[in-house]
């Protein structure tokens, strides 16, 4: 799913807790989806959404400088 994710564009977060998670994560990069694939991943979709979102207008930014 992050693959696709990534061959789409999108923006995603994965959960990470271990190392292991991050380097599986990783992994996403050493392969391509075919287009057939991507397609019937895409047509999965519920037009479900599992995250509040929320607006920008409602939402106070903390900017870091490190």
């Amino acid at each position: 799913m992050l693959n696709w994710h990534a061959h789409k564009g999108y923006i995603f977060f994965p959960r990470m807790t271990k190392k292991e998670h991050m380097a599986e994560n990783m992994r996403i990069f050493d392969f391509e989806l075919a287009e057939e694939d991507c397609q019937k991943v895409s047509a999965l979709n519920k037009d479900a959404r599992y995250y509040h979102v929320v607006p920008t207008e409602e939402y106070n930014f903390v900017l870091l400088a490190f």
